[in-house]
């Protein structure tokens, strides 16, 4: 709503039609693109991940699902207790708080490794190891 007047836009599916024409044109989404890349909803630093837990509006101008996001916990060099807590929450895995720091030292490890943060896919993987 502008100025309190519907354009019948609907914002959610800007996310959804953004994947869609990068599918269709073959054009990845820019990391940096404003909006809809997935990058603008991800944060890995324990102190900023801390207030997005409390209260992601600290952080965002908006809701992520205002446009069709989710809010996301990145795994990489920074990633500290509260983020490897958050995105095992995220992922559904259960790991006991005694080896918390031990993923926190793996993740670290293997993020400066392969010079980037790691996948969902590259996260489950580490954590799997360690059971």
């Amino acid at each position: 709503c502008l100025y309190r007047k519907d354009l019948g836009v609907v914002t959610e599916k800007l996310t959804e039609a953004s994947n869609l024409f990068a599918d269709m044109t073959g054009m990845p989404i820019a990391e940096q693109k404003p909006i809809v890349a997935e990058r603008n909803w991800m944060y890995k630093r324990d102190h900023i991940m801390r207030t997005i837990l409390q209260d992601e509006s600290i952080q965002f101008p908006f809701s992520p699902t205002l446009v069709g996001q989710v809010f996301r916990v990145g795994m990489g060099r920074g990633s500290g207790p509260v983020g490897v807590k958050a995105k095992l929450r995220q992922l559904g895995i259960e790991v006991p708080e005694a080896r918390i720091s031990e993923v926190v030292t793996l993740v670290t490890r293997e993020a400066v490794r392969r010079k980037r943060r790691l996948t969902d896919e590259e996260f489950r993987t580490l954590v799997s190891a360690l059971r």
